[in-house]
């Protein structure tokens, strides 16, 4: 009886998937060194789980996540954020609908202005680290990338296309 218990634990271990690889910052910031990425701070003053970098002339960062106490984090989020120079507006929202109403990969957000503040937009891209074995190096940069040039590009026209 104790070598089919045996048999069926060894058959169950068996079954249960690989475990996650978290990320850690420093796992981050050598990923976007192997993307070619030569402008990284990975010292953010005001967020020990963020690293800021530069792509082709945008400035974007990575926030990692459901950290552990260890610092392995089990989801990194890619976004970039940029100031709109005035208030937000309902054409801002409505552009914003359009564009996550058809985007695949990123999220666009506004932050509304407040305090004197101008409003902001940005795009964002997540990539959960849980799936069996997956780990940073698994994230597909290009996913990120496609998502801010096409809602910049949606960005930069001048009326919102209809619907």
């Amino acid at each position: 009886m104790k070598f089919i218990a045996a048999i069926i634990a060894v058959a169950l271990a068996a079954c249960l998937p690989a475990s996650a690889v978290p990320a850690s910052k420093g796992d981050v910031v050598a990923y976007l060194q192997r993307l070619g990425i030569t402008e990284i701070n990975s010292n953010v003053a005001d967020d020990r789980d963020r690293v800021d970098a530069v792509y082709d002339g945008l400035n974007f960062s990575v926030k990692m996540n459901f950290c552990a106490a260890d610092g392995g984090c089990n989801s990194v989020m890619f976004f970039t954020v940029l100031d709109t120079g005035r208030a937000e507006t309902l054409a801002d929202y409505q552009r914003i609908n359009y564009y996550n109403n058809g985007a695949i990969y990123g999220r666009a957000f506004v932050i509304p202005a407040k305090d004197g503040r101008t409003a902001s937009i940005g795009v964002d891209y997540v990539a959960d680290l849980t799936p069996a074995g997956h780990s940073i190096d698994q994230v597909n940069f290009s996913n990120f990338v496609g998502a801010m040039t096409s809602f910049l590009s949606l960005w930069s026209q001048t009326t919102t296309p209809a619907p």
